[in-house]
């Protein structure tokens, strides 16, 4: 009886890895190295283009309720002014530099005094008596609590909104809305900041820099950060920050006035469509104009 002709068995290879497997045996996959320190840049389709949106309910810096108060305006809590129109934008933060604060000097000067009256304690204890001994513990616990209540929003991961203002940028979470107590660790003023400026990184995706001009007539940016900007609502963006950063102070308080309505956002440009998360292709609204409120003697 003859043998049957050899057949060489074909090669066979792993379905997801490529690698040769032995028939009937398990397949040796490579192990997978995620990428280290790649760039993530969320899917500008996926985020909402520019819109105008109503002045909120409570202050983006303290969540104190601005029910009741006409705007333009400052806030009678923290004096950070609002106007009747915001202007919200999507992206993510890249850089926060929050300008220098008084709590920051007292964390400074409680700091040091703390420093001298440990290495001095002795001494001023023989003079002062228990009454150093008071004044010390009152400075240290002014100190903790001024580390303990620090904001600590300086760091913000993600895609998030960017409510811009008169008084400053406010980040609030894409979805959901963020809990009044929250709002000053997520507010960044404009401090010496007086122009802004947006670089074209592709057609619906911009770098947004906020900074001092310095002598030079170069933009310092202290506030960077990529945002979704088409390119049809580039210059009325640009119109609008600077605007607003022309105008960052703001009229005296005012008296109480009636409660506005009920906020409500409509798209740049003043058409009455809603921001839709995935219209990177849609039709742009037409064309308006960033009316700041009239600045007050």
């Amino acid at each position: 009886m003859n043998a049957p002709p050899f057949q060489p068995v074909p090669e066979q290879r792993g379905p997801e890895s490529g690698v040769p497997v032995r028939p009937g045996g398990p397949g040796l996959a490579p192990p997978t190295q995620p990428q280290r320190n790649a760039p993530h840049r969320p899917n500008p389709s996926a985020l909402p283009d520019p819109v105008w949106a109503d002045a909120p309910v409570m202050c983006l810096n303290c969540g104190y309720s601005l029910e009741g108060l006409e705007a333009p305006g400052v806030c009678p809590e923290c004096s950070t002014p609002f106007e009747q129109r915001l202007l919200w934008l999507a992206g993510m933060v890249k850089r926060a530099k929050t300008p220098f604060s008084a709590r920051q000097l007292g964390m400074i000067v409680c700091g040091v005094l703390v420093f001298l009256s440990i290495q001095f304690g002795f001494i001023a204890y023989m003079v002062l008596g228990r009454t150093f001994l008071i004044v010390l513990a009152g400075l240290i616990v002014t100190l903790v609590a001024l580390i303990v209540t620090r904001p600590r929003g300086g760091k913000h991961e993600g895609a998030i909104r960017l409510v811009c203002g008169t008084g400053g940028i406010a980040f609030i979470p894409l979805k959901g809305e963020p809990r009044p107590g929250l709002l000053g660790e997520s507010f960044h003023p404009w401090g010496e900041a007086d122009a802004a400026s947006l670089d074209r990184v592709s057609p619906f995706w911009r770098t947004l820099r906020v900074g001092a001009v310095g002598g030079d007539n170069v933009l310092r940016p202290t506030f960077e950060a990529g945002v979704r900007c088409p390119d049809e609502h580039e210059a009325l963006v640009i119109e609008a920050l600077n605007g607003m950063l022309a105008h960052k102070t703001a009229p005296p308080i005012h008296p109480p006035t009636e409660p506005p309505t009920e906020p409500s956002t409509e798209p740049l440009g003043g058409a009455a469509r809603e921001a839709d998360p995935g219209s990177a292709g849609s039709a742009s609204p037409g064309p308006a104009e960033y009316a700041p409120g009239p600045r007050r003697p």
